[in-house]
């Protein structure tokens, strides 16, 4: 841990609430929130195959995270397929164009005050702004102040080393004296400030379509 990041959390989470993540329990809230906003309004109603896709991630990230404290910010933004997405236009063939639809009135949800150029203006899916409430209902029920990341879930991500945080997007890339390509990166929520981190240290392939668009070509 560095003094910068030291200095960011303090700045940027001093008094902050986080909640426990609780997967089946989550999950059920969420499902349940779908529903009584789709009865609100038959905007929001999902097809039957994206809302078993939906669900299926949404438990899929829970799962991964359970046990871990986390702000409601950075837990919606881990739930909005969208804004992970390597290719967004293979998920919105996966999830739907439902999905990615803004709401009819921005106003039904709060605000996106974390990153709000993470979708142009009005293009925000309604679905990420719908997590966005949840979470943040979430843990204004259920927050608590507590110092770091709780329990792990895998005896082989107790090093936190192993362990990689999800990030948005590359925003920059730069060529260090040795040739090496390296990337800076917005982090999703307000975990971590934006880095500049190697190729190794981002999940998969994830750099490629970034290289291709900005000319990237690594040594060796």
């Amino acid at each position: 841990m560095t003094c910068d990041l030291c200095a960011y959390w303090e700045n940027t989470l001093a008094n902050s609430l986080v909640v426990t993540v609780r997967a089946q329990e989550m999950a059920l809230s969420i499902k349940d929130s779908l529903e009584q906003i789709a009865a609100e309004s038959h905007f929001f109603k999902i097809p039957k195959k994206p809302k078993e896709r939906l669900m299926a991630h949404v438990r899929g990230v829970l799962t991964r995270y359970e046990w871990q404290f986390h702000p409601g910010i950075d837990l919606a933004e881990s739930l909005d397929p969208s804004l992970l997405a390597i290719n967004p236009k293979k998920a919105r063939a996966h999830y739907g164009a439902k999905l990615s639809a803004p709401a009819p009135d921005p106003n039904v949800f709060p605000p996106r005050e974390n990153d709000p150029d993470d979708y142009p203006f009005g293009r925000e899916p309604w679905i990420a702004a719908f997590f966005r409430q949840w979470a943040l209902e979430y843990e204004r029920e259920n927050g608590e102040a507590k110092e770091g990341w709780g329990v792990w879930t895998k005896k082989s991500e107790r090093d936190s080393s192993s362990w990689k945080w999800p990030y948005k997007r590359i925003i920059a890339h730069k060529t260090d004296k040795d040739g090496q390509v390296r990337y800076l990166v917005k982090w999703v929520g307000r975990r971590f400030p934006a880095s500049w981190v190697s190729k190794e240290q981002i999940t998969g392939d994830a750099h490629m379509a970034y290289d291709s668009a900005h000319g990237v070509v690594h040594s060796g």
